[in-house]
């Protein structure tokens, strides 16, 4: 039977029996919920699970079955996104591969390291094997199946944590980013092009460029989220392709208030405005009519068209092709090239700490130079230490 406390941090923690280890010892599954309704439903789902993995255990269970079983068990815990991503991976390269025929409890190191060896060589979208992201994925999804299995007795171990992780090498390169020159240049051909809907693609992305909002939080942004007067625009939910309505955005991180520059005013000034110039239609229109980047008939454009039209803007207008990922990228490069507070940057793109900005575009940031490095020393010396020194050099 599972139980429900609540932690010191408000959160909600159930707590229940686990399948008994090798030598009969007691072991416990815990798991965290938002809420004390969400932790008492969940901990009644648990201890179901709780019992099938104890007849399991006797019946050989595969690593594809475990596999299947623990997503199923954590799908309302999970970003769709998240979601879609593990079942993708389970599907193509477990589900997909002998291995996922394995019994739970036969899994050695070897095993894992020869399967992991397999995925490697597998083709990759534009190279011949898969990235070395890709395959970190892979593995830490796994690993994260087998961590429950541990949870729940039915392993005494990980055996993939015997098994190296895929090393991934950050690549300040890879990062596509245009000049402020670029996105000058590209944002003045835009404007003056007469290709369909060219004000609203002109305004969104210029919207993205002056915000630095990832793809889906722009096509999920709704009206009730921006605030012209206030100057402000809530980010808290997504699009993504391939589904209808929104979702939750991609981390708790993401959920954020972003202040808004008078550029940003201007494009979503153009796009009230393209709104409100065909009233009739978007009354008429879908439910999904709020939306800030929407057709003059009410109609989102699907997120597949944002990434479609700005490539074939750019092959139109002269202008390298960057990704519509790259905006995102040339907001935060040109923030930072200039000096701006990584601080402030990160909080702006949503990321979960400034450490992982200033690592992702470390290449971007400015070397400290000698006037800096005075500055500080001044602050720690004093002038007149600092003055002391050079005379005595000198």
């Amino acid at each position: 039977m599972a139980t429900i406390k609540q932690l010191a941090d408000g959160r909600w923690e159930a707590t229940g029996d686990a399948v008994r280890g090798p030598n009969g010892e007691r072991r416990q599954f815990r798991r965290r919920f938002p809420t004390r309704r969400a932790a008492t439903l969940g901990a009644a789902k648990l201890a179901l699970e709780a019992e099938e993995a104890k007849k399991s255990t006797s019946n050989g269970l595969t690593l594809s079955a475990h596999c299947e079983s623990w997503l199923g068990g954590r799908r309302g815990n999970l970003a769709t996104k998240t979601c879609s991503g593990y079942e993708s991976v389970f599907s193509k390269h477990v589900a997909g591969d002998p291995i996922g025929a394995m019994a739970l409890t036969d899994l050695s190191p070897a095993d894992l390291t020869a399967w992991l060896e397999r995925v490697g060589r597998k083709p990759g979208r534009s190279s011949e094997n898969l990235s070395r992201q890709t395959l970190l994925h892979v593995y830490s999804y796994v690993s994260a199946a087998l961590n429950s299995g541990v949870a729940w007795g039915l392993l005494d171990a990980n055996p993939l944590r015997l098994v190296e992780t895929p090393k991934v090498t950050a690549d300040p390169s890879k990062i596509k980013a245009w000049t402020p020159a670029e996105a000058r240049r590209f944002m003045a051909a835009v404007k003056a092009s007469i290709s369909p809907n060219q004000h609203l693609w002109w305004a969104t992305f210029g919207l993205i460029l002056a915000t630095g909002l990832r793809r889906g939080e722009a096509a999920g942004l709704m009206w009730r989220d921006v605030d012209l007067v206030a100057r402000t625009l809530r980010v808290q939910r997504n699009r993504l392709a391939g589904e209808t309505g929104t979702s939750p955005t991609k981390t708790v991180r993401s959920n954020r208030t972003l202040d808004l520059s008078d550029d940003a005013i201007g494009f979503l000034t153009e796009l009230e405005t393209i709104r409100d110039d065909d009233a009739a239609f978007v009354r008429s229109a879908s439910t999904e009519s709020d939306l800030v980047v929407a057709f003059p008939d009410g109609s989102p454009p699907r997120p597949d068209t944002f990434t479609q039209r700005f490539r074939r803007d750019c092959e139109n207008l002269g202008v390298p092709y960057i990704t519509l990922h790259g905006l995102r990228h040339t907001y935060a490069t040109i923030a930072l090239t200039n000096g701006e507070p990584a601080h402030i940057v990160s909080a702006a793109l949503g990321h979960y700490d400034v450490a992982f900005t200033l690592s992702k575009y470390a290449a971007w940031i400015p070397r400290a130079n000698v006037e800096a490095m005075n500055r500080i020393g001044h602050h720690i010396f004093g002038t007149s230490t600092t003055q002391n020194v050079t005379s005595s050099v000198t």
